[in-house]
């Protein structure tokens, strides 16, 4: 990810934090929870989408290493 998309992803976490706040408020209870799983989503994705730019690149050294290609690593959910 850039740090543009990593920025998108933050103020999106923000905005869901801010909506079960509100959604708190109005004692809304499966609303709050409908946005909490929206918000691990949110981050799941997020943290796969770093564990997976890292992966290729340790792969790609340790291949460039041993003078092989390179390799790229797709995840699908």
């Amino acid at each position: 990810m850039t740090s543009e998309q990593e920025a998108a992803v933050r103020t999106l976490e923000r905005m869901l934090d801010y909506a079960m706040l509100e959604g708190a408020e109005l004692r809304s209870p499966l609303f709050v929870m409908l946005l909490r799983l929206a918000r691990l989503a949110l981050l799941d994705e997020f943290d796969n989408g770093r564990r997976g730019r890292d992966r290729v690149r340790k792969g790609s050294t340790a291949m460039a290493a041993q003078g092989g290609g390179v390799l790229v690593s797709n995840q699908t959910l």
